[in-house]
């Protein structure tokens, strides 16, 4: 790999973290990822920790069986909210890492998408996408 083409070499590296089911850990090992979230029922995940500032991480919902409540160890809103619900097929959180201390790394909210944004013409069209 050289520094004229690492844009591409990016693009074509596989970028997709496997969800680890009710009650599992997303880990994300590497930066600009998604874990698409499946539920069969209403479910639990607990984001991991980063371990180095500048991950860039997104949860994507896609297969909803229920809504997936995503449990952060800090807070990760300007708010201080440490969960995200997903209800909705399409719906996704980016999070970037940062350093916190000498020694600890947290996630924080880049942005997010609901379904509240979209109109009913648009949530059919992605109730498609998950059968």
């Amino acid at each position: 790999m050289s520094a004229h083409n690492i844009g591409a070499e990016l693009f074509q590296a596989e970028s997709v973290i496997t969800d680890p089911g009710d009650a599992g850990t997303i880990n994300f090992d590497k930066s600009m990822a998604t874990c698409n979230l499946v539920s069969a029922a209403a479910e639990t995940r607990t984001m991991a920790d980063p371990t180095k500032a500048g991950a860039i991480a997104v949860l994507h919902h896609y297969t909803d069986g229920g809504d997936i409540t995503v449990t952060f160890s800090t807070a990760f809103t300007e708010d201080g909210a440490t969960t995200f619900v997903f209800s909705e097929v399409g719906q996704w959180l980016a999070v970037v890492s940062i350093r916190v201390s000498a020694t600890a790394f947290a996630w924080r909210k880049v942005s997010d998408y609901g379904m509240a944004n979209l109109s009913l013409a648009d949530t059919a069209v992605l109730d498609d996408l998950s059968t």
